[in-house]
């Protein structure tokens, strides 16, 4: 019986000169039951190619202790399975190029293939398009930038109800009165066009 065979490449970066490549790879090896390659860009950026893994690997869980134990600030961009080594070259590519583009527009540590398709769309789209959508969104709450702020703080910190309340100042009425203000916004502006 023939098992289908599958890699993963995932991208990593992390600030130069804060560890040592080799030292990065050994304690990389730790994570998984078996060695696994890593390919450099340079000595601070690479991708781990990941073959038919036992077990799944927590990135989250890597990156915690690469804090905790090394004082590393490391990110991942994590592509997807491909099923054959024909697709391999431009896995790679993409993996690179989603990479380098999930990294202007997101502050996360891991960030997956599938989160990263906005980002690519977005990056991707002209300047007026953009401009555009960004007005036919938000319409009047563009320019209202403590709303937006506020929006903001919320998005990011939804993940983690405790990291939300102590992000967020007040924490949640404060919060609860920006969606509410841009959803009030919202409504009365799709009202206003379906009367039209």
């Amino acid at each position: 019986m023939m098992t289908s065979r599958y890699i993963r490449f995932i991208y990593f970066s992390f600030q130069p000169d804060q560890i040592k490549p080799s030292l990065f790879k050994e304690a990389v090896n730790e994570f998984f039951a078996k060695q696994v390659p890593v390919l450099w860009e340079n000595d601070h950026e690479g991708v781990i190619v990941e073959e038919n893994p036992d077990d799944p690997i927590s990135y989250e869980a890597i990156i915690d202790v690469f804090m905790s134990d090394l004082s590393v600030n490391l990110h991942f961009f994590v592509g997807p399975f491909l099923t054959s080594l024909s697709e391999a070259g431009k896995g790679y590519q993409t993996l690179i190029k989603g990479a380098e583009i999930a990294g202007k527009y997101s502050d996360k540590a891991v960030v997956n293939y599938l989160e990263a398709l906005p980002y690519i769309l977005i990056d991707q789209a002209e300047n007026d398009f953009r401009a555009d959508f960004v007005q036919t969104v938000l319409a009047d709450t563009a320019d209202d930038d403590e709303l937006l702020k506020q929006l903001k703080r919320f998005i990011t910190c939804n993940k983690c109800i405790r990291h939300r309340q102590r992000a967020i100042s007040p924490p949640e009425q404060a919060c609860n009165t920006a969606l509410n203000k841009f959803k009030e916004k919202q409504v009365s502006k799709y009202a206003n066009s379906t009367r039209q």
